[in-house]
């Protein structure tokens, strides 16, 4: 393992993972209230960066949205205003056999195709829970129920001796430990004392 300092950080050359801080008032171990204040401090500032960067990506994530709804604008109004007449020209290419019928469904160019296909009728719900109540009585194989486990009751089934097949998992009751920060939300350490 090879570590290369990156502003104030040490990285792992060879896998690109964090290794940690290229300076450190931090001792190894923490062993007094003093390094525990100090670790704290570090630890904040850490907090603080990472939630300045993750503002950061949904500013960014959010232009990147207003630009492609700007993109998808473009899009919609060369379909709205072209997409008609160019579907007639390009039905009117479509190569031809002698007695009339198409060659080929597909006309191509070079930046793209337009295919013409045959859609077969359907069905599309206007009213979702009209369109159930009416299915339940006239077609009930097109009404589907979905199940999902609620945790409580198989907990509260665990709690009065009953065994749990492997199915589930039990998770044995542990202290988390939790370190705040005035007016910042709780960050929990996912780590199990003893």
């Amino acid at each position: 393992m090879k570590l290369i300092r990156i502003g104030e950080d040490l990285i792992d050359e060879e896998t690109g993972e964090y290794a940690g801080p290229a300076d450190t008032t931090l001792p190894e171990e923490i062993f007094s209230e003093e390094h525990l204040v100090l670790f704290m401090r570090r630890l904040m500032d850490a907090e603080v960066q990472l939630e300045a960067k993750k503002r950061e990506l949904d500013i960014v994530i959010e232009n990147c949205r207003k630009m492609v709804k700007q993109q998808e604008a473009r899009v919609n109004w060369l379909r709205y205003r072209y997409e008609s007449s160019a579907g007639f020209i390009a039905q009117a290419a479509l190569p031809r056999r002698q007695d009339g019928t198409y060659r080929s469904k597909t006309w191509t160019c070079p930046w793209g195709q337009v295919a013409f296909r045959e859609v077969k009728p359907t069905v599309e719900v206007a009213d979702e829970q009209e369109a159930i109540a009416w299915a339940e009585e006239n077609c009930p194989d097109a009404v589907k129920v979905s199940k999902r486990i609620l945790i409580t009751p198989v907990k509260e089934a665990m709690n009065s001796g009953k065994e749990l097949p492997t199915c589930f998992k039990p998770v044995p009751a542990r202290e988390a430990v939790l370190f705040r920060f005035n007016g910042a939300k709780d960050f929990e350490d996912k780590v199990v004392s003893d």
